[in-house]
C-alpha cells in the first residue's frame, strides 16, 4: 500500500511538473507572437489587449466612449530608441480616489496606445500616446533618452506625418492630492495646437518605481 501510495504521488508530480511546463511555455509563446504583432512592420492581428492604468485625470468634456472620434494612427516610429510600434486606441472608465471622481485610462499590454478621443494627425489638437515602460512590450522603455531634436513619425494609411521633440521632462504624480493629479493632466487634455503628447512611468524599477510620469512633446515639421 505504502509503495503504491508513493508510485502514486510521484505520478502526480510528475503530471503537475508537465502541465506547469506546458502552461509556461504556451504562455511564453503568446508573449513572444504579441511582441512580433505589435511591431509597427509587422503584418500579423495584434491581439488587442490592455493593462492596470497609469493616466489619471478629470475628463474636460462630457463625450462618452462611444462618441469620441476613432483614432487614425496605425504606426509610429522613433529611430532614436529603435521604436517602431503599433499604435491600438485605449478607452478609460471612472474610478474613485479619495473619495472623488476621476478618469482612468487604459495602456496597451505590447503596442503603443492612443487616448480615444485626443487628437489625430492634421487636426491641430493634442495627440496623446501612451506606453509600457516595463513589463509586456515595454514599447516605452527607452523614452527616457529622447530628447529635443530627435524626431517622431506617425503613419496614417502609410502617410507619414512628422514631428520634432521640444520638451522632456519628469512630473511627480503617486502620492499627490487629487487635486495635483488634475492639475497634472492638463498634458493629456485640448490645446487647441496641434502637439504630439508622449506618456510613460518612471523610474521603471526600485522604490519609487512608477511613482513619476516622463512626458514627451513634438510639434509638427512643416513640409520641406
Amino acid at each position: 500500500m505504502r509503495s503504491s501510495l508513493v508510485r502514486w504521488a510521484a505520478n502526480m508530480l510528475l503530471v503537475t511538473g508537465l502541465v506547469l511546463v506546458v502552461l509556461a511555455g504556451g504562455m511564453l509563446a503568446s508573449a513572444e507572437y504579441q511582441r512580433y504583432a505589435a511591431r509597427g512592420d509587422s503584418d500579423l492581428p495584434l491581439l488587442v489587449q490592455f493593462h492596470m492604468p497609469f493616466t489619471e485625470a478629470a475628463r474636460s468634456s462630457g463625450e462618452s466612449t462611444s462618441e469620441a472620434e476613432q483614432s487614425k494612427i496605425e504606426r509610429i516610429v522613433i529611430p532614436q530608441i529603435d521604436v517602431d510600434s503599433k499604435v491600438v486606441e485605449v478607452g478609460w472608465k471612472m474610478g474613485r480616489l479619495n473619495g472623488q471622481d476621476m478618469v482612468v485610462w487604459d495602456v496597451a499590454h505590447y503596442a503603443v496606445g492612443h487616448h480615444q478621443g485626443s487628437g489625430n494627425p492634421g487636426e491641430g489638437e493634442n495627440i496623446v500616446l501612451a506606453g509600457h515602460v516595463s513589463g509586456y512590450g515595454k514599447v516605452f522603455r527607452d523614452l527616457i533618452e529622447v530628447a529635443p531634436g530627435d524626431e517622431i513619425t506617425l503613419y496614417h494609411n502609410q502617410h507619414p506625418y512628422r514631428y520634432r521633440v521640444q520638451e522632456h521632462f519628469l512630473i511627480d504624480e503617486q502620492g499627490l492630492p487629487l487635486e495635483q493629479r488634475q492639475e497634472n493632466a492638463h498634458y493629456i487634455e485640448p490645446t487647441g495646437y496641434e502637439v504630439l503628447t508622449l506618456v510613460t512611468c518612471w523610474p521603471p524599477t526600485g522604490n519609487e518605481k512608477f511613482q513619476q510620469r516622463l512626458i514627451v512633446q513634438a510639434l509638427p515639421i512643416a513640409d520641406e
